[in-house]
């Protein structure tokens, strides 16, 4: 997982460094922010329905599928780049199958962490897994930063896919039956009156619990905070005309 978040913060950089230069550089900014918009947009989207997914197939093969769909999707992007197709254009195609396979992610990761890690909690496993990707991300940053300098973005995305093949190998090997019984259950409704049952308004909304909007308003805050610092660090750093831009850049993100 590591090996993994490394690649996704490589072919971040080489995407957005591919957006930022749109033009030389001119409306760069906007570009990356189509990009961004794009992905995040269909994650969104996606991953209301991941669950779904995730019941029928099961959680290891859904995910298995995402990542095996991610090294394609990547490594044909990477390729098209080097060949010399307009990265911006390979960029935006990109874009919302990326934010499709970032929803599975999103979804399964604490599943297959708590695979991993037998006998820890989901929150133990995953915050776990958490700091090695956080590690993976700063290295994969420094990495990734380098090799678009010296190579081109192209090749970091063909990197990207190259990363997420031991992943790949290694949810391969875990067995179903120890993520299988980790199941998606449906939010449980309080009892109401038989004539309220077939109204669907009768039921309770999850954001009627002030915790929950406590923590949704906190989640929204942060993201919309601190989001733009992360994904849009190319454009912040050729506004603030480093040199080289995404060398730089990759330091920062690595911070």
């Amino acid at each position: 997982m590591g090996l993994s978040a490394a690649g996704v913060t490589i072919s971040m950089l080489g995407a957005t460094a591919i957006t930022a230069a749109t033009k030389g550089g001119v409306h760069g900014a906007l570009w990356t922010g189509a990009f961004l918009v794009v992905m995040f947009a269909a994650k969104a989207v996606f991953v209301l329905v991941v669950p779904a997914w995730s019941d029928r197939l099961g959680p290891e093969r859904l995910f298995f599928l995402a990542v095996t769909i991610s090294i394609i999707v990547w490594a044909s992007a990477g390729i098209l780049v080097v060949i010399g197709v307009p990265g911006t254009v390979v960029v935006l195609v990109v874009a919302p199958m990326a934010g499709a396979m970032n929803a599975v992610f999103a979804v399964e990761t604490p599943l297959l962490s708590k695979a991993f890690l037998v006998g820890h909690s989901i929150a133990a496993a995953n915050s776990r897994v958490a700091v090695a990707r956080g590690i993976a991300c700063s290295v994969g940053a420094l990495g990734g930063g380098l090799l678009i300098n010296f190579a081109g973005a192209g090749w970091a995305l063909i990197a990207r896919s190259f990363l997420a093949i031991p992943l790949l190998l290694i949810v391969r090997k875990i067995p179903f039956s120890a993520i299988e019984q980790v199941e998606h259950k449906p939010i449980s409704i309080p009892a109401v009156d038989g004539g309220d049952l077939l109204d669907e308004t009768a039921r309770p909304s999850i954001t009627e619990d002030p915790a929950v909007r406590r923590v949704i308003l906190l989640a929204v805050t942060l993201t919309i905070a601190t989001a733009p610092m992360v994904a849009m660090i190319v454009p912040i750093a050729q506004s603030l005309r480093q040199t080289p831009l995404v060398l730089g850049a990759s330091i920062m993100l690595s911070a």
